[in-house]
């Protein structure tokens, strides 16, 4: 009778192997990095957009991209992948402050 237990037990350890191999060479080649920033952008683009929708302002750049994120038509994380690096670069730069200046007066001195 052959014994198959050992040739199926490599196989999940082979799927493993190549898994994280694939992993490790996607964040050599900066990929978790940019899937870190796209994740950052599209949690920006939500909370702007909720923002927008309580206090109807939206004249900064924040606001404005997140006028551009339609949520019927994709993802914010979707939408967040067609920006350009720069894009999601200037967003990212300009979010702390934008937040900011959405708080009420005694909570921004706070923050």
């Amino acid at each position: 009778m052959p014994n198959h237990g050992a040739a199926s037990s490599q196989r999940p350890a082979q799927s493993q192997a190549k898994k994280t191999h694939a992993a490790l060479a996607d964040m050599a080649a900066g990929g978790l990095v940019e899937r870190g920033r796209i994740d950052t952008v599209a949690r920006i683009l939500v909370l702007a957009h909720r923002a927008v929708a309580l206090s109807g302002r939206g004249e900064s750049l924040v606001d404005r991209m997140a006028a551009r994120w339609d949520p019927s038509v994709m993802t914010a994380a979707e939408f967040a992948e067609m920006l350009t690096p720069a894009e999601r670069d200037r967003l990212i730069a300009a979010a702390p402050g934008w937040a900011a200046a959405q708080l009420p007066g005694e909570t921004r001195r706070a923050a």
